[in-house]
C-alpha cells in the first residue's frame, strides 16, 4: 500500500513535493518518505525520494532488526507527443 499527499502546485510553482507512507501489511514494514521533482514544459523532470523503514521479526531463539534509509532517483523523460494538426 502506498498513500501519498502533495503539496498544492500553488504553494510550490515548478516543484512538486509531498509526503508518503509505503506499508506492506503482511509484514507490518512501513517506510515513510519525502519527495520533491520538477518537470519541465517538454515534459523532462527529474525527482528524489528519500525515506527511513525498520522492522523488527522475532523467531524461536533470536530476532532480526533491520533499520534503513532509501534514497532514489528518477528521471522522466517524455517519450512522444500527440499534436493536433489543423
Amino acid at each position: 500500500m502506498d498513500v501519498y499527499v502533495q503539496v498544492p502546485p500553488k504553494l510550490l510553482g515548478r516543484v512538486a513535493g509531498g509526503v508518503g507512507l509505503q506499508a506492506d501489511v503482511p509484514t507490518g514494514r512501513r517506510m515513510p518518505y519525502v519527495q520533491l521533482g520538477v518537470q519541465d514544459h517538454r515534459g523532462y523532470g527529474v525527482n528524489i525520494v528519500s525515506g527511513r523503514y525498520n522492522s523488527r521479526e522475532q523467531f524461536v531463539g533470536y530476532s532480526v532488526n533491520e533499520d534503513r534509509w532509501v534514497k532514489m532517483g528518477g528521471l522522466t523523460l517524455e517519450l512522444h507527443r500527440f499534436r493536433n494538426n489543423k
